[in-house]
């Protein structure tokens, strides 16, 4: 049995239990990011919570719903718990509440594998991701040349200061500074919600910063949440002064330094912009793909 359920209705427990327990547990699918994210959000449900799939609402013009994906939530889709043994009846599932919407605009996971859907167009995407379950000198060994020349002679990482735990305020404000322009779509209202849902993903998930200086001035920072063995690059940005320096690639290249030989994968969540896609290639030729949904 499918269920729609409004967010009231759901069992946040069973369904948060369900992600946790999910074949391919992301931080994307908990509660607590579509509360923080979205001002109205709705979930189906399969039986008693053996697969779950939140859907985020807004309205045009105020009473004409349509489905999108939130910013700053990569992936949504099916979460289905590895000890459910049913097939997963996805055109079952859209056809549950595609039609009560005018559009409807998605994000599956990693783990929904499926080639068509009926109404709708697929769309592949990537995001490349690191495996962590190695030493440090095997990982930087398959960093490409130019990284490692970035780091060591153009971004001199000996004369680097990492320091964890700065600001979430500061981070944004970097990223803003340095990206804004190119994320004209995302709100003050945005960013602050976002902001207030990293203490809430506890205690599934967690969240830290770190910034890179040299000489008491901020050259970059960045912002990764880590749960269910992931650490998910979410923000990170260079100054002006940075970005000459190459101090992007210290960012990255000390959180992996730092995780190495764990059993984590460090996901760089996408990109689909050529210029950041070829950045994160410096560090992995590895990726993993998901699906854009829209109606057709």
């Amino acid at each position: 049995m499918i269920r729609l359920l409004r967010r009231k209705d759901i069992d946040t427990k069973a369904w948060d239990n369900c992600v946790a327990q999910s074949q391919m547990p992301l931080f994307y699918g908990l509660s607590a990011v579509y509360d923080s994210m979205c001002e109205e959000w709705a979930g189906l449900v399969l039986n008693n919570y053996e697969a779950v799939m939140p859907i985020a609402i807004r309205r045009k013009w105020g009473f004409l719903p349509y489905v999108y994906q939130p910013y700053f939530v990569q992936q949504g889709g099916v979460f289905i718990n590895k000890y459910n043994t049913q097939t997963i009846p996805y055109e079952k599932l859209f056809l549950k509440f595609s039609w009560r919407f005018v559009r409807v605009h998605l994000h599956l996971n990693y783990s929904n594998s499926l080639h068509k859907l009926w109404g709708y167009k697929l769309e592949s995407r990537k995001s490349y991701v690191l495996n962590l379950n190695r030493s440090y000198a095997t990982i930087w060994s398959e960093y490409t040349k130019d990284a490692r020349k970035n780091i060591e002679v153009k971004a001199q990482k000996k004369d680097a200061i990492f320091k964890e735990h700065i600001p979430v305020s500061e981070v944004i404000a970097l990223y803003r500074k340095a990206y804004g322009h190119l994320t004209m779509g995302i709100t003050d209202e945005d960013y602050e919600r976002f902001s207030n849902m990293l203490p809430r993903l506890s205690p599934f998930a967690t969240f830290f910063t770190v910034g890179v200086y040299k000489q008491g001035e901020l050259l970059a920072a960045g912002l990764f949440i880590q749960g269910f063995d992931r650490i998910h690059y979410c923000l990170g940005a260079p100054s002006s002064a940075g970005k000459k320096q190459s101090a992007t690639h210290l960012l990255v290249d000390y959180v992996i330094e730092k995780h190495s030989n764990s059993m984590q994968v460090f996901d760089f969540e996408g990109s689909s912009i050529p210029e950041v896609a070829a950045f994160y290639q410096k560090f992995t030729k590895d990726f993993e793909t998901f699906l854009r949904v829209k109606m057709a």
